[in-house]
């Protein structure tokens, strides 16, 4: 992925990268369709692996780290906003969340005895860790 800038003294450079790409854009479909379709074949069957090698090939890609955005980037991000632009994520995201909270289950309990555990308990946790034979993966949820 590139930045291009569009104010400035990059204004006759990002001109000219315009239309090299809408140059570009005329390539015939039927040229074009087999790549696309092994590409996405490949995609699909070796995932991020593939789609890394692909980035690399076509967009320079220099690795996986250039893809992370750092807490800084993000802060400086969110400080180049508007207010209102700030209120309309806020407000998505709470959006976003409280929906996924509707959607989890509710713990249940088919017990007789009043004092005995629910038969099945949901905790929304805050981590959590796969074990598998050759590695530890550890996320964080997506929905935070």
């Amino acid at each position: 992925m590139k930045l291009i800038r569009t104010k400035g003294r990059a204004a006759q450079q990002t001109a000219e990268i315009l239309a090299a790409l809408e140059v570009r854009g005329g390539a015939a479909l039927d040229a074009v369709l087999p790549a696309v379709k092994r590409i996405v074949a490949d995609v699909r069957k070796q995932g991020d692996r593939a789609l890394l090698r692909y980035a690399a090939q076509f967009d320079g890609l220099a690795g996986a780290d250039v893809l992370r955005v750092t807490p800084n980037e993000m802060a400086a991000a969110w400080d180049g906003l508007t207010p209102a632009m700030r209120k309309a994520l806020t407000i998505a995201a709470d959006q976003i969340r409280a929906f996924a909270v509707a959607q989890l289950p509710a713990s249940w309990s088919e017990s007789p005895i009043p004092a005995s555990p629910p038969a099945s308990l949901f905790v929304r946790l805050a981590r959590w860790a796969v074990m598998c034979p050759a590695a530890v993966i550890r996320c964080l949820p997506r929905c935070l």
